[in-house]
């Protein structure tokens, strides 16, 4: 109950947050607008190979990792509609590898297919859950330093008692860096990251996406080891 009372929480948490980013991010868009405009044109009229050229550009990097968050914010902001349908989730697997190509390839990554034979169908979006794949298999190859693996297995895990639901589970896991334990607790507060580039608002939205689904999410990281994550969706029963 105590678990259960939790992501309730952290899911209001996320609602109030993305209402919150909306409206700051509206605020910023004008402004920003604005300094990306006149830093081009001060870039224009400086000399290539002048120091404040230089300088102009990376004022410009800043500009388009602000512009990054904004967009980031008012899409984590917009309410979502799920149009849910009776799939079997390793149909999803060979699209979501094809989607998050360009973060694997980038290193020396192998790819572990261990997926369940008859596995049970869950009703769900199949667009919004590709999204929780891709970012998990982004922050999997981010996590990795050159050469690593990525492992996908699928599997049913039975209810414990007879009032509670099967579910299908989904765990993502890689030989990277792994999470410090004192992180393991704040993975999933938004703009929460240790990415240089990062947003972090990957792993909000994916606990949003799977809260909307009546699905968990779980994890498991060792430093210098790796990290596990467990996606659970409900089996579809038909009434």
């Amino acid at each position: 109950m105590h678990a259960l009372t939790d992501k309730l929480v952290q899911a209001d948490k996320l609602v109030l947050l993305g209402q919150l980013s909306a409206g700051i991010a509206h605020d910023i868009r004008n402004p920003l607008a604005a300094i990306n405009l006149n830093l081009q044109i001060l870039k224009r009229n400086l000399p290539k190979d002048s120091p404040e050229h230089s300088f102009v550009d990376i004022a410009l990097q800043g500009v388009e990792r602000i512009h990054r968050i904004v967009e980031v914010s008012l899409n984590f902001s917009k309410p979502t509609v799920i149009e849910v349908s009776k799939l079997n989730i390793n149909s999803l697997i060979p699209v979501v590898l094809d989607l998050s190509a360009s973060a694997i390839k980038r290193k020396n990554i192998t790819i572990e297919l261990d997926l369940a034979d008859k596995l049970a169908e869950i009703s769900a979006d199949a667009k919004q859950l590709q999204q929780v794949f891709i970012n998990l298999l982004t922050n999997s190859a981010d996590s990795i330093k050159d050469t690593g693996t990525i492992t996908i297995k699928t599997y049913l895990e039975d209810a414990m008692k007879s009032d509670e639901k099967d579910f299908v589970v989904v765990a993502i896991s890689d030989n990277g860096c792994g999470i410090a334990e004192e992180d393991l607790s704040k993975i999933f507060n938004p703009f929460f990251t240790r990415k240089a580039d990062g947003t972090g608002l990957g792993l909000p939205i994916t606990h949003r996406i799977l809260h909307q689904h009546g699905g968990i999410i779980d994890v498991e990281s060792t430093i210098n080891i790796g990290t596990t994550f467990y996606v659970k969706l409900p089996v579809y029963v038909e009434y």
